[in-house]
């Protein structure tokens, strides 16, 4: 199996070798290889690069190209033979441009000899070991041209002997001769990285592929053997070489070879925009010119792979034209580079990122005082890289990578994109440390911080104008309104558009929210012989709202429903508000799941409630911290109240007592270097533990010492803190909300309490109203809260003086006030002898009792239901007091029924 495999392996190999030396394969090589070395021809010649240090190297540029060109043209002609005239061995032309070609041969390797030599110098001159070479050369063209020219028909008897010596004189002395010359004047010259690199690639790249192609197919011509082997060498030669000459010719391009670039080129770096990315965040919450050493390094490090051990950054003290090292120190090297900076200070307005390697470069082929300065303070600093960090009119500090500092082999160039990303980042930096130095970084941070929260605010505020407009857009279809008039104690329907509002029969459902509402709101209109208004919800929990109008000359009443406009909502409640600028939030209550969060907590509309409601919204969508000053009772559902709306995921609660230690909690906040203990030990701090998802709950404020005091402080106004006793900034975006039962104002005076702090705290402050002046509309929203689960809701109302009684009460809290109803609320359904089966949830109650109080006294119609409310409560009592009608009816069905 092995050998068939082997046998398959060869055929093919054969296969492709004797395609390799078909004629019209090799005929379109070889003519994509003319069109690719015409290519660069044209663009050398088009592009004029020409000065006074390049003109020898394009000169032999040129010549390359048009030997390479002719020998090309010759294989052309000849190929063009073969597949049209087979059997002639070679016409006239064909042997004609075979003795050019041969010529340009010799011309071709003369001219990449000099090429070689002559990259290592500035201006290139003829030397003494270059005449034999040229003399030589010369003459052998000549010989090849007469014997084109003469056009003989007949070959001389030495012209193959001509060709071998010709290829063994081009291939070994002159060839080798060249290399040895270049190598010995790589050694013994101090040349600039660029041109050794450029070097490199040529020898690497184009010489010594030439040299070994043409070796096999010139050199030992006579061993090749047939004919088809012949030309399958030059058809792999020419594919190799025109690769060759493609990959090198990018290469060198994008090493400044003839000073076609002004700069290195190279493709752009995508480290770079993310590590410039995380430096101008950073940027953003420095307060010290230190932390700027990090942020260089670092960036450096992210976005050139440079060491940070070799990346220096030194910063010009304000005022005057010492600079400051890394840790501050001054030494003679930069004293010298401040004189450079004096006494060159166009040239580093022009060129504020220089690097060693393209200075050198340029100070090769154009020498000149400039550039002589330039390298001797690179060289004095031992520096790759050196950056001029300068605003518009001051240079405030330097940039220096240490010299071969990421190339193992010095062959690691900085490209013109890296030398524009260097230039960029210097920009930011100058600004920074100008800002530093001449402006309240803390002042600025703490605007930006209270921009973010006004971004914040704004965006929430816009979350809930949204939430708001939807969901008036979902009833945008149903504005049709709904006519119901009532007279004689009955409801009927005045159009479909009722019908599809209510849901349900009115007349048959007397316990339904919908119909005690409707005939209360007949009630009050019969009453009052005015029109009234009043709010109930649909079968789908949204809110309708219905007048009714008094209409004495038919005796009935004309009831108009409908989804409320935005108008109806606010029209009653925007003249209670302290400041009418805040109606949004009192839209948002009446139409946001936050706004129904807060109605759950404070179900009243009384004016202190409303504004003291609208007031925790406008908290809750804030992310400032806050205080709040209300009872003990209502703290903690407070707090878990704005936690919720902010959609934060995690609450924390801190309670601090008499006995808390500074020192702990500082710890406990904002941790401590791990010097002073691990962070096993010690517990990951709260304000990072809880940074973009957590709320921090600060029970007892007042109760925190003064030092942590101070640091909440710093950290609530610029929205970073310091780990404890370090100067190592942490940024962090925990929501803060405080409470606390002291008056703060006298606690500062007597210094027992941070003005500071008080002064953030005060911005958003949250005080209980007084709940002295309750009103019966709240009462009567609280019992609603309290009732609104039970079945026999409509048996559970209050009084008029179990209402009084509330409000006369002292209450000193919401919680406190909600305690009393609902005690209220259990004793009256301990005098209606209601089992505790009666008042479960709606959800535990069966559908049949729940119909049954829908129907009211019309259930007494039905045996069925009549039957089971009798298997439920086992009391005719009961049944009567839970279908609102006389006991004597429930007897008398039930005997009509023989139910007994």
């Amino acid at each position: 199996m092995t050998s068939e495999f082997g046998i398959t392996i060869i055929k093919l190999a054969k296969l492709f070798w004797n395609f390799l030396g078909n004629h019209t394969f090799l005929l379109c090589s070889i003519s994509s290889s003319l069109l690719l070395k015409a290519f660069f021809l044209i663009f050398l010649i088009k592009n004029r690069f020409y000065n006074k240090a390049i003109n020898a190297l394009i000169l032999f540029l040129l010549l390359i190209l048009t030997g390479g060109m002719f020998e090309d043209i010759a294989w052309v002609v000849k190929l063009t033979q073969k597949l049209l005239s087979p059997n002639i061995h070679n016409s006239k032309l064909t042997t004609f441009f075979i003795r050019i070609s041969w010529g340009f041969f010799v011309v071709r390797y003369q001219a990449l000899a000099l090429l070689i030599t002559s990259l290592s110098e500035r201006i290139f001159r003829f030397r003494w070991y270059h005449w034999p070479f040229v003399i030589t050369s010369s003459g052998i063209f000549t010989i090849f041209i007469c014997l084109a020219i003469l056009n003989l028909s007949h070959r001389f008897p030495f012209e193959f002997t001509a060709f071998g010596f010709t290829s063994f004189y081009l291939l070994f002395p002159l060839m080798l001769s060249s290399l040895a010359v270049t190598f010995w004047k790589l050694h013994s010259k101090e040349i600039p990285n660029l041109i050794r690199e450029q070097l490199n690639v040529f020898i690497r790249f184009l010489v010594i592929p030439t040299l070994v192609l043409d070796i096999i197919q010139y050199y030992p011509f006579r061993f090749l053997g047939s004919s088809a082997n012949t030309f399958s060498v030059v058809g792999l030669s020419t594919i190799i070489m025109s690769i060759a000459i493609y990959y090198a010719a990018r290469k060198i391009m994008g090493l400044r070879f003839l000073n076609m670039n002004k700069r290195v080129r190279s493709k752009k770096q995508i480290a770079f925009v993310n590590a410039l990315k995380r430096a101008v965040s950073q940027f953003g919450t420095i307060s010290d010119e230190r932390e700027l050493i990090y942020i260089t390094k670092n960036f450096f490090s992210k976005a050139f792979s440079i060491p940070e051990r070799k990346i220096h950054l030194y910063i010009r003290k304000a005022g005057d034209n010492l600079i400051k090292r890394s840790f501050f120190q001054v030494d003679q090297d930069y004293q010298d580079l401040e004189l450079f900076t004096d006494l060159n200070h166009k040239f580093i307005l022009k060129e504020s990122v220089v690097i060693a390697d393209e200075i050198s470069f340029d100070n090769f082929y154009h020498r000149n005082k400039q550039y002589e300065a330039v390298l001797s303070i690179l060289e004095k600093l031992n520096a790759d890289v050196l950056i001029f960090v300068q605003t518009k009119n001051n240079h405030v500090g330097y940039i220096v990578i240490e010299r071969y500092a990421r190339a193992k082999k010095r062959k690691e160039f900085y490209s013109d994109a890296e030398h524009d990303q260097m230039e960029l980042f210097s920009t930011y930096l100058a600004n920074m440390i100008y800002v530093l130095q001449n402006k309240n970084i803390d002042l600025l941070l703490a605007e930006k911080k209270d921009l973010k929260e006004e971004l914040y605010s704004k965006h929430q505020n816009h979350t809930q104008l949204l939430e708001s407009v939807k969901s008036f857009l979902r009833t945008e279809q149903e504005r049709n309104v709904g006519i119901i008039f009532y007279k004689n104690r009955r409801f009927t329907f005045g159009n479909k558009s009722a019908h599809d509002l209510i849901g349900i029969n009115l007349n048959t459902l007397a316990g339904h929210p919908i119909t005690k509402a409707l005939k209360l709101l007949v009630q009050q209109t019969l009453e009052y012989k005015t029109q009234q208004t009043g709010f109930a919800y649909d079968q789908n929990g949204k809110k309708l709202m219905m007048t009714a109008i008094p209409n004495p000359e038919h005796h009935n009443v004309i009831i108009s429903i409908t989804y409320p406009e935005i108008a109806h909502l606010l029209q009653n409640k925007i003249t209670m508000l302290n400041d009418p600028s805040k109606w949004d939030y009192l839209l948002y209550l009446e139409t946001t799941n936050s706004g129904k969060l807060i109605n759950e907590l404070i179900p009243g509309d009384s004016e202190a409630l409303l504004n003291f409601k609208t007031d925790l919204l406008r908290a809750a969508l804030s992310k400032r911290a806050v205080l709040l000053d209300i009872p003990e009772e209502d703290i903690d559902i407070t707090a878990e109240l704005l936690h919720n709306i902010s959609l934060r995921e995690q609450l924390e609660i801190l309670e601090l007592h008499n006995d808390t230690e500074a020192i702990d909690a500082c710890i406990k906040l904002f941790g401590v270097n791990q010097i002073f203990g691990s962070q096993k030990k010690c517990g990951t701090p709260i304000l990072e533990k809880l940074n973009k998802s957590g709320t921090l709950f600060i029970k007892n404020i007042h109760l925190l010492p003064l030092e942590a005091q101070e640091l909440l402080a710093q950290f609530i106004r610029y929205g970073f803190y310091y780990l404890y006793k370090t100067d190592q900034k942490r940024v962090s975006d925990v929501r803060i909300i405080c409470s606390t039962d002291q008056n703060l104002k006298a606690l500062v005076q007597i210094k027992q309490f941070s003005s500071n702090l008080l002064d953030e705290l005060n911005k958003t402050t949250l005080n209980m109203p007084s709940l002295d002046e309750i009103s019966e509309h709240d009462i009567a929203a609280f019992v609603q809260q309290a009732t609104h689960d039970s079945p026999a809701e409509h048996l559970l109302e209050l009084s008029d003086k179990e209402k009084q009684k509330i409000i006369r009460t002292r209450f000193t809290s919401i919680s406190d006030l909600k305690n009393r109803v609902q005690q209220l609320v259990k004793k009256k359904t301990g005098k209606t002898g209601f089992s505790k089966t009666t008042i479960l949830p709606a959800s535990e109650i069966s559908a049949d009792l729940e119909y049954a109080l829908q129907l009211g006294k019309n259930a007494l119609k039905d045996p069925e239901l009549m039957q089971k409310l009798w298997d439920h409560f086992k009391n005719q009592n009961k049944i009567a007091t839970f279908l609102g009608v006389n006991r004597s009816s429930v007897s008398r069905r039930f005997k009509e029924y023989k139910l007994l």
